[in-house]
């Protein structure tokens, strides 16, 4: 499950870059749209758009893990 930020960091945002077509591609991996836009508006005082979304979504379904893909500024 990604937020849909991180779609389009990747995808759209990425073409031809490693991981965009793989991302793009895996029927497994569902993007989502973040309910709670003040909660990311809150993290992106400090953090970027994809970031924000993650923890926001992740905190919405309740996960019980987030997985980001470089390190979190701040």
């Amino acid at each position: 499950m990604i937020p849909r930020a991180v779609y389009d960091e990747v995808v759209a945002k990425g073409v031809g870059q490693p991981g965009a077509d793989e991302i793009r591609d895996a029927s497994w991996i569902e993007t989502h749209e973040v309910a709670n836009r003040s909660v990311v508006a809150r993290f992106r005082a400090i953090l970027d758009a994809g970031e924000s979304e993650a923890i926001a979504l992740a905190q919405e379904v309740e996960a019980d893990l987030i997985i980001f893909n470089e390190p979190v500024k701040g």
